[in-house]
């Protein structure tokens, strides 16, 4: 993530999958907040079957896609 200072850009942050997977695909879809304060990525091709707070190294459901809100 870039913030701008007058006609500089910065980098405040680095956003990534916390459990990312060869062709899981994060980033194949994000969306940003109005106030932009909060930020959601699509992995499509993420092989989680673990759900919501669940182990997110089982991957049992492949392709079954998630969704990661920063």
């Amino acid at each position: 993530m870039f913030l701008r200072n007058g006609d500089r850009w910065t980098q405040h942050a680095y956003i990534k999958a916390p459990n990312a997977d060869a062709y899981d695909q994060f980033g194949s879809g994000v969306a940003l907040s109005a106030d932009g304060a909060t930020l959601a990525a699509a992995s499509n091709g993420d092989d989680s079957g673990s759900g919501i707070d669940g182990d997110q190294n089982d991957n049992s459901m492949r392709d079954s896609g998630a969704v990661f809100v920063f």
